[in-house]
């Protein structure tokens, strides 16, 4: 009986060790992947055509003020000297030119939105992808990502941004 007790009480031991030899080995790390997107080249390349996209949004919607200032320019100037009739047509469209403005401005930032969407996320899957690989291959348990806050304490050789950098090719 003292022998059945002393086993089981070794075996429990055991369990007790290769668990926390389990835990030790478990790595962790951590990356901002606001970084690793600004290293990667096809992020460049959707900023600037997003930025392009903007500019010409930006564009129609300085050619619809400007609209809008020479048609208002104009019915405060004759409003008073035309007929009802002419000075009430003219005030609608004035009002339906600021409508489209509106619209335009709600529309537009909507596009930009579904715009952005469109550009980053398949860069998005591919940092996933990247992430997802160094973990694998440098046995990470789990990476972290700092970009969103920073994390209490880690030490800078659980940064990975070094190993992704060599996954992308870049120094």
């Amino acid at each position: 009986m003292r022998t059945s007790l002393q086993l089981g009480l070794v075996a429990i031991l055991l369990c007790f060790a290769c668990s926390a030899g389990a835990l030790h080995a478990q790595k962790f790390g951590y990356v901002n992947t606001m970084e690793l997107l600004s290293l990667m080249p096809e992020s460049q390349l959707a900023d600037s055509t997003l930025k392009a996209y903007q500019t010409d949004i930006q564009e129609q919607y300085n050619a619809y003020l400007q609209e809008y200032s020479v048609k208002s320019k104009e019915y405060f100037r004759v409003k008073d000297s035309v007929s009802e009739f002419v000075a009430q047509s003219k005030l609608a469209d004035l009002q339906n030119l600021e409508q489209r403005i509106k619209d335009y401005e709600n529309n537009s930032n909507s596009l930009m939105q579904q715009k952005r969407e469109e550009l980053f996320q398949p860069i998005l899957a591919r940092a996933q992808a990247l992430i997802k690989e160094v973990a694998e291959e440098n046995n990470y348990r789990m990476i972290f990502d700092t970009a969103n806050g920073p994390i209490a304490y880690a030490p800078e050789s659980d940064n990975v941004i070094g190993l992704l950098r060599k996954k992308l090719g870049l120094k």
